[in-house]
């Protein structure tokens, strides 16, 4: 008897789906906006589930849905601003010989008016996790795993835009103007990523691109491309790392990093001017790094410096 008992309670826990109410401020608030009215129902309650399913193969895959509700506050401009926001985690893990996870956040964005709740935007991420970054409370980094055989990256993105700001492999780069604190990112986003870099027909010869953006959007793409199949394969296993480098008092300063003060007696930088972005490649073959200056916050395509015939940097956009 025991023993059929407990079995009850295991069974119902693996199959049962959860309501949780969402706190009763959220609940009552009145909706102003057609579209926040289509989303009333959504907001009524999250849900959860977990289920044990089989694939082709007869392995388990444990399939995990998260919904729920929390506040947040964000410098959406130059002010904070009070945000609602619904998350839907929805991950599939595989418990076979090879064990992995896949998975995609649903995001959806409120802000809190007064007595009212006004629909900002969606974002739609593949992600199993996700952490907010930085001090402006409008960034976060997605884990992108993936069942195939590809390179683990990561997604950086804003509270501002749908779309991400950077797909990356291990890290991205900062650049901060301490004048205005303004940011630029870079980032390489490589050949053999679990989301793809390009098109499958610009696949051809290439080792991955790297992207230059602010948070807005405002990017430049070029894709860095090897006419050796045999350096081409050791530059697609072990991806480039990224370097800021600029010249200052008859130095240079090297960081992945970079806070871009002038000259000692020079006048506070307002527009990203007068460094150069570093693709190092010394992590796959003996190669010198592949420069791009910038100038007035735009890669300068004719003044790249590559240092093997074998190698081609292409504007994307």
């Amino acid at each position: 008897m025991k023993m059929a008992f407990f079995g009850a309670i295991i069974f119902l826990l693996v199959s049962c789906k959860v309501s949780e109410p969402v706190q009763e401020p959220v609940t009552s608030a009145p909706v102003d906006t057609p579209a926040v009215k289509e989303e009333k129902s959504a907001l009524k309650e999250g849900t959860s589930f977990f289920k044990i399913e089989k694939d082709s193969n007869g392995e388990k895959a444990y399939h995990i849905l998260n919904t729920r509700y929390f506040t947040h506050t964000a410098m959406m401009s130059d002010l904070p601003v009070n945000l609602l926001i619904e998350e839907k985690l929805e991950t599939i893990t595989r418990d076979g010989a090879k064990k992995c996870s896949e998975g995609r956040l649903g995001m959806t964005i409120y802000r809190i008016a007064d007595d009212s709740l006004k629909l900002l935007r969606k974002i739609d991420a593949p992600a199993v996790s996700y952490a907010f970054t930085g001090r402006s409370g409008r960034l976060f980094v997605t884990d992108i795993e993936s069942c195939a055989d590809a390179l683990p990256v990561y997604g950086l993105y804003s509270l501002r835009r749908s779309d991400p700001v950077l797909i990356f492999y291990k890290r991205y780069n900062t650049l901060t103007l301490p004048a205005t604190k303004e940011k630029r990112y870079v980032a390489f986003h490589p050949y053999r990523a679990a989301i793809k870099a390009v098109d499958k027909k610009d696949g051809r010869q290439l080792v991955g691109v790297l992207r230059y953006t602010d948070e807005k959007g405002h990017a430049s793409d070029f894709a860095l491309r090897c006419s050796d199949s045999t350096l081409l394969q050791k530059l697609r296993a072990r991806p480039p790392k990224l370097f800021f480098t600029v010249l200052r008092n008859g130095q240079l300063v090297r960081a992945a990093d970079m806070e871009l003060y002038p000259e000692r007696g020079g006048k506070p930088i307002l527009i990203p001017d007068g460094f150069n972005i570093e693709i190092n490649l010394s992590r796959a073959a003996d190669l010198e790094a592949i420069v791009l200056p910038v100038k007035m916050d735009q890669i300068d395509s004719e003044a790249i410096r590559i240092p093997d015939d074998r190698l081609q940097i292409e504007r994307l956009r």
